[in-house]
């Protein structure tokens, strides 16, 4: 099992795929203004989801800004 979290200005989506398909979602609001609410959260999924299935690979993608530097 893997775990994919994007975490975006408004919402915060994290995956459970097996073999290439997603099996569970969870959606929440991100909050912009306290980020250890919203990894505490992203920390609770993945504690359950570990529960049952072994994980072996957790990707994140944050939004950062862009610069001409990494282009």
């Amino acid at each position: 099992m893997k775990v994919g979290i994007d975490i975006g200005g408004t919402l915060t989506r994290i995956g459970l795929i097996h073999q290439n398909k997603i099996v569970a979602i969870h959606v929440f609001d991100t909050d912009a203004n306290d980020f250890n609410k919203t990894f505490a959260t992203l920390k609770q999924k993945i504690i359950e989801w570990s529960e049952k299935n072994k994980i072996s690979l957790i990707a994140i993608g944050l939004p950062c800004p862009v610069t001409k530097i990494w282009r």
